[in-house]
């Protein structure tokens, strides 16, 4: 076999090196920083006594699949009410923002303000 048709329907070393270098950088997962994360609400898990009760209750961590135990500390994310292992969710939120189970957004935007709609200016009509 040539060397011509060995590298034959294969792009040259430096046509691909060229392509390369005008390609858009891989988006970096954006997770939560620790101080954020360290906030967020730990409650103890209690399973419910009535067992049709616990039909849509969660009993297992979604990230290791771990079932709760009673009385085990399991942490909340405030957007959506799921609750997961603080070690499981605390590994997945330094590289996520989201809820793991729903994908909710964890992450509030600095640039939206704080109040979203805001009543009229009232308007006082003074007669003299």
């Amino acid at each position: 076999m040539t060397e011509t048709s060995r590298s034959e329907g294969r792009l040259p070393t430096t046509a691909f090196t060229a392509a390369a270098a005008h390609a858009p950088p891989l988006a970096q997962p954006q997770g939560m920083d620790p101080a954020s994360i360290k906030k967020l609400p730990i409650i103890l898990h209690h399973a419910p006594s009535d067992r049709e009760e616990s039909a849509w209750d969660e009993t297992e961590c979604c990230i290791c699949l771990g079932e709760f135990r009673d009385g085990e500390k399991v942490k909340v994310l405030p957007a959506c009410d799921h609750y997961f292992h603080c070690d499981c969710v605390d590994k997945w939120l330094t590289h996520h923002s989201s809820c793991p189970l729903c994908r909710a957004s964890l992450k509030v935007e600095s640039s939206f303000p704080k109040i979203l709609i805001q009543e009229p200016p009232l308007r006082i009509d003074f007669q003299f």
